[in-house]
C-alpha cells in the first residue's frame, strides 16, 4: 500500500511539473497581473497549438523577451545599460520622443518589457507600461534610433443596455450593482448617472419603485470590464415623472432632455454624492448639541468623514475659515442674488480663501463634525437676496436656457434612442 501511494505521488508531481509555465519565471511580471488566462498566454501554449502570442501589437513569439522593473532611484541609463543602449543613444531617444512621452516621468515599480532579436540579440523594441491601460512602445528604426508610439489596451464595446428598479429596503447603489454584476462597471455607471442627473434629480429622495434604464459603452482592458466609456442615453422614472437624458455634445453642455433643454443648470441639487438627509430646513428644531428648540436654516447631509463637498454653482469664495458654531466652513457668492454656505467640514480644501473663483462641482472641503455638530455631516445653507431659504423649494432659478430641440441631428438621435428607452408598463 505504501509503495502504491509513492507511485501515485510521483505521477501527480510529474504531471504538475510538465504543465506550461509563465514566461516570467519565479516573479510574476506586472504585465501579467491583469491577464484573464495566464496559462493560455504562455509561450508553450502557443507553440503547441500554433497560435500567435499577441500583445502590445506584436507576436511575442518572434522575440526573446526580457522582463524588467524600474527600481527606486534608478535612472533610465542604468535600467537600459544591460541592453546596450548607451547614454548618448538614450539622450537621442529623450529628445526625439519627448512630445510622445517624457521618459523622465518613469516611476519606480513600473514594468519594462524588452523585445530582442533572437538571432542578433539586439533590442528591437522596449515597452514601458504607464498604467493598467496605457503604454509606450519604443521601436528601433533603420538609423539605429528609437521612435515612440503611445497606445493602449483599451477597447470600447458596442452599446449595451442596463435597467433596474429600486426595491423596498434597497438603494440606487445596490440596484445598479445587482444589475451590472461587475463592481468596476456598477461604480462607474452609478457615478456617471448621478453626474448627468445631478441638476435634475435629488438622489437623497430615491423611493422604492424608482426605475432606470441606461444605454452605454463598456471599457474593456485585456478582456476585463473596467468601467463605462460613455452613457449615450438614459431614463430615470421617479415620483411619477420620467427624466430623459441624451448625449449630444455642444460647446455649452453634453446632455439634454427629450425636449432639447440642457440638463446642466445653475445649481446642483446637492453639495455631495447622496447618502441621506439627516435634518431638513425648518423653523423649529431641537438642536442636538445646544439642547434647545430653534430654527434650522439649512439642510444637513450626513456622510462619512472625508467625503468630498463640492460647490453647487460657479462663484467666488467670500469666506473660508473657522468659528466655534460653524466649525470649518466655506461661503460662496454666486451672483448678486444667490449665496451658499457649507458648514462643519473636517478640513477646507487646499487653495480655498476669500476671492478665489471656483467652478460648479469643484471640491471645496470634506465632510466632518467641527463646530456645533453631533456627527459627521455638511450643513448646506442657501441665501436669496440676503435671506436664508430652503433650496428644495426654489426651483425657478435652475432652468437651463440652452435648447437644441430644433436641431434635426439631435431630433434624429433622440428618436432612435427613444426606441431603446421604452419603459415597461
Amino acid at each position: 500500500m505504501l509503495y502504491f501511494r509513492y507511485i501515485v505521488f510521483c505521477v501527480a508531481y510529474w504531471l504538475w511539473a510538465c504543465q506550461p509555465k509563465s514566461p516570467v519565471g519565479k516573479e510574476k511580471s506586472a504585465f501579467y497581473q491583469y491577464d484573464i488566462d495566464s496559462i493560455k498566454r504562455a509561450p508553450n501554449y502557443h507553440q503547441v497549438y500554433g497560435e500567435p502570442w499577441l500583445d502590445f501589437g506584436f507576436d511575442l513569439q518572434q522575440f526573446d523577451l526580457v522582463y524588467d522593473t524600474v527600481r527606486k532611484n534608478q535612472s533610465l541609463v542604468e535600467l537600459l545599460k544591460p541592453y546596450h543602449i548607451g547614454s548618448a543613444q538614450l539622450a537621442d531617444i529623450f529628445r526625439v520622443n519627448k512630445k510622445v512621452y517624457d521618459l523622465s516621468k518613469i516611476k519606480a515599480g513600473a514594468p519594462l518589457l524588452i523585445l530582442k532579436d533572437p538571432k542578433t540579440d539586439s533590442v528591437k523594441h522596449f515597452i514601458y507600461e504607464i498604467d493598467k491601460i496605457n503604454y509606450v512602445v519604443f521601436s528601433r528604426v533603420e538609423n539605429g534610433s528609437f521612435v515612440a508610439l503611445r497606445d493602449s489596451h483599451l477597447q470600447i464595446t458596442e452599446q449595451s443596455v442596463l435597467e433596474g428598479t429600486i426595491q423596498k429596503g434597497s438603494s440606487l447603489s445596490e440596484t445598479v450593482r445587482k444589475a451590472a454584476q461587475n463592481p468596476a462597471l456598477s461604480q462607474d455607471l452609478e457615478a456617471k448617472l448621478i453626474e448627468i442627473y445631478s441638476w435634475t434629480i435629488d438622489f437623497f429622495k430615491t423611493q422604492p419603485g424608482d426605475y432606470f434604464k441606461v444605454i452605454y459603452n463598456q471599457k474593456i482592458v485585456r478582456g476585463q470590464v473596467v468601467g463605462v466609456e460613455k452613457i449615450h442615453a438614459a431614463i430615470y422614472k421617479h415620483a411619477g415623472s420620467q427624466f430623459y437624458s441624451f448625449y449630444y455634445p455642444t460647446k455649452d453642455m453634453n446632455y439634454f432632455d427629450e425636449k432639447g433643454f440642457g440638463l446642466r443648470k445653475f445649481f446642483l441639487s446637492a453639495p455631495l454624492k447622496f447618502s441621506r438627509i439627516s435634518s431638513r430646513f425648518t423653523g423649529n428644531r431641537f438642536h442636538p448639541v445646544q439642547k434647545i428648540w430653534k430654527a434650522h436654516l439649512g439642510t444637513d447631509y450626513a456622510a462619512p468623514v472625508g467625503t468630498p463637498i463640492w460647490a453647487t454653482a460657479d462663484g467666488i469664495v467670500v469666506e473660508a475659515t473657522y468659528n466655534p458654531n460653524n466649525g470649518n466652513y466655506v461661503k460662496i457668492r454666486h451672483n448678486n442674488t444667490y449665496q451658499t454656505q457649507y458648514l462643519h467640514m473636517s478640513r477646507i480644501a487646499q487653495g480655498m480663501h476669500a476671492g478665489v473663483r471656483i467652478r460648479q462641482g469643484q471640491i471645496i472641503g470634506y465632510v466632518g463634525s467641527t463646530g456645533l455638530a453631533s456627527g459627521p455631516h455638511v450643513c448646506y445653507r442657501f441665501w436669496k437676496n440676503g435671506s436664508q431659504i430652503d433650496p428644495n423649494r426654489e426651483r425657478s432659478f435652475i432652468k437651463s436656457d440652452v435648447n437644441v430641440g430644433k436641431d434635426p441631428k439631435f431630433s434624429a438621435l433622440r428618436d432612435s434612442l427613444m426606441q431603446l428607452l421604452k419603459v415597461p408598463s
